[in-house]
């Protein structure tokens, strides 16, 4: 079959349209790119395709690649085929686009098509065969090193699935995603906003505490997205700190390892893409100024500029101050003023947002501190209109099975509540070797916790002495549970911690056996032991006492240690630190790191505040 008969007179060049019987003339093998922008699996295929082809001896001589769009117009076509350095069948011929993929047999796309040099299919589907040596290369790699080098690795089935559904195009506005930790949900938000880049509402991710927003700002920085671009083209300084290399555009495509970076390098960089995200001064009464935009366009003809702001939460926060509404009906928030429409909104500063939640179970939890504030959030998010909403968690059902419930109808919202579960709900229960290999603390199960499980790694610690009596004192007064456990861990009050005239700062630490027991053993144990190690523990079950406890025993006597906490996460996490060279043992405070947050290559984990339920041990390990 003739090539003019399969593509039409004109085919699309990066020097504009030319003959097609000239273009392909000589060629002995046509592969036929059936591909879409809107498509997150082909937006993953095709950077694996563009390199594969760039790598061959026969590119452009003997094989030729035509890009054929699925595209819904022009526009979206020409940002798509911009990325490519194939030819493209001219987007103008969608008669033709059709009868090709029939001819084709094209079921769904990313489909790459074979013909030899007169127009005869061979194959109608090879993109499978480039996946399988993708993934032989990726199992070859070595242990510990990178499979795909300094590139950005594919989006498994399970995120593509996501980015596909929550988009500008899709009718999918409101989904609660059950992924299991360790899945890789911070790629699938990343993913996410990135697809609502030019839409023209702000941008909300929200997490439950500050370091998991600066670990997600990290995440951002790691990842390639068009928000990453956006603060490299504003910040060059940073970019090149951030990247390695001068010129960021060489890596642009690329993961960006900010791991080996200080902590109070990364930090920085943290909070000046926070600021370039929030988009200060490039909005007026949440109308963006057209001054901006254009000075940004004649500056970077090349680059592109997001529609909307995007700024991380906190639970707290967003249930708090930021929901606000002032006396003339606007928003408090600058950020959530963008786009807000008094006349649709009904006084709900979350309508005509796209919010993306981290660890959403948050949102149905009862005993807090901060329960006025999710009280609001949870009815302000259920009740926004216009909006996109989507929820990621790991473990949708805390204790009872009616959290997991009320949980997905605040995601589904007041006005389709009485609707059916289907299509607000995305669960991937399962965690695949190939794809998420095992790694756990030694003695740490992943199974269910039954009663000899638990005698396996829970160590008992008796109180005695003023401990006991302190405890006594505070069980006779009816204190409840969660305040009873902090004087398991410490005999005072920990405000009471400090080296004022009233502080028992200096009586604690000289005798953490009898005021400290159960702190006095982890730090033992540790010092006693050369393993890698992990200490979680709320401030108010006495971190300051044993992080002071630790450092003491790290520099008296015996092997000297290093002690690190959250400002030291970096060089904790860094290959340099895989054993524990530079610092053995990290206290983190139990509040702050969940989901969020990871500690790599610890080899002994200790929990000082009990876990109360299965699904908060999952949470920490």
């Amino acid at each position: 079959m003739a090539f003019v008969d399969l593509f039409g007179d004109k085919i699309l060049t990066k020097e504009g349209e030319k003959d097609t019987t000239e273009v392909l003339a000589g060629k002995t093998h046509v592969l036929i790119y059936f591909s879409a922008h809107w498509c997150p699996p082909c937006r993953g295929y095709t950077p694996a395709l563009s390199e594969a082809y760039g790598k061959s001896a026969k590119a452009g001589k003997e094989t030729v690649i035509i890009f054929v769009s699925s595209d819904r117009d022009q526009a979206a076509f020409d940002e798509y085929y911009g990325t490519m350095s194939f030819y493209a069948m001219p987007f103008a011929q969608r008669d033709l686009k059709e009868k090709l993929s029939e001819k084709c047999y094209v079921k769904g796309i990313p489909t790459l098509v074979l013909l030899d040099g007169e127009g005869k299919m061979q194959a109608d589907n090879i993109r499978g065969e480039h996946d399988k040596v993708a993934r032989k290369k990726a199992a070859s790699a070595p242990p510990g090193e990178c499979p795909y080098g300094d590139g950005c690795p594919p989006l498994q089935p399970h995120q593509e699935a996501v980015a596909f559904l929550l988009h500008p195009q899709s009718p999918v506005t409101r989904l609660l995603v059950d992924h299991p930790t360790g899945s890789g949900k911070t790629r699938e938000m990343i993913r996410v906003l990135d697809n609502f880049f030019h839409d023209p509402r702000p941008k909300v991710p929200i997490f439950p505490k500050e370091p998991v927003c600066r670990n997600f700002y990290a995440e951002l920085l790691r990842w390639p997205s068009r928000y990453r671009d956006f603060f490299a083209c504003l910040r060059p300084q940073d970019a090149t700190r951030a990247s390695g290399v001068r010129d960021w555009k060489t890596k642009r495509a690329q993961l960006w390892d900010v791991s080996g970076l200080p902590g109070s390098d990364l930090k920085e960089l943290c909070i000046n893409m926070r600021e370039v995200l929030e988009m200060k001064g490039w909005f007026f009464m949440g109308k963006m100024r057209r001054s901006r935009r254009e000075a940004f366009y004649r500056r970077y003809p090349d680059e592109a500029a997001p529609a909307a702001p995007l700024r991380a939460l906190r639970y707290t926060s967003a249930g708090g101050r930021h929901a606000e509404l002032r006396p003339d009906g606007l928003p408090v928030s600058a950020l959530l003023k963008v786009a807000f429409d008094r006349a649709t909104a009904n006084g709900n500063a979350y309508s005509n947002k796209v919010v993306i939640m981290d660890e959403v179970h948050n949102l149905v939890r009862v005993q807090t501190q901060f329960g006025e504030q999710l009280d609001r959030l949870r009815l302000l998010l259920a009740g926004a209109t216009g909006s996109v909403l989507a929820g990621f968690t790991g473990t949708p059902i805390l204790n009872e099975a009616a959290e997991g419930r009320c949980l997905l109808d605040i995601i589904k919202g007041r006005s389709q509540v009485l609707k059916g579960d289907g299509g607000f709900l995305s669960s991937f229960p399962m965690r695949p070797a190939g794809l998420f290999p095992l790694s756990l603390p030694l003695g740490i199960p992943d199974k269910v916790l039954t009663p000899n499980l638990r005698r396996q790694f829970v160590r008992r610690v008796f109180l005695t002495g003023e401990p006991l009596k302190r405890y006594d004192v505070k069980c006779a007064k009816g204190l409840p549970e969660r305040r009873l456990r902090a004087y398991c861990n410490l005999c005072v009050h920990f405000g009471s911690l400090h080296d004022g005239k009233n502080g028992s700062k200096a009586r604690v630490l000289a005798d953490m056996a009898g005021c400290a027991p159960k702190l006095h053993a982890i730090a033992k144990d540790i010092a006693e032991n050369s393993e890698k190690a992990l200490v979680l523990v709320a401030r108010s079950s006495g971190l300051e006492a044993l992080l002071a406890h630790l450092q003491e025993l790290a520099s008296s006597g015996g092997q000297a240690f290093g002690v690190a906490t959250m400002e030291e996460l970096a060089e904790f996490n860094a290959p340099s630190n895989v054993r524990g060279e530079q610092y053995r043992v990290l206290v983190a405070d139990a509040a702050q790191c969940s989901e969020g947050v990871s500690f790599f290559a610890v080899r002994r984990v200790h929990l000082a505040d009990v876990p109360v339920t299965p699904s908060a041990l999952v949470q920490s390990v």
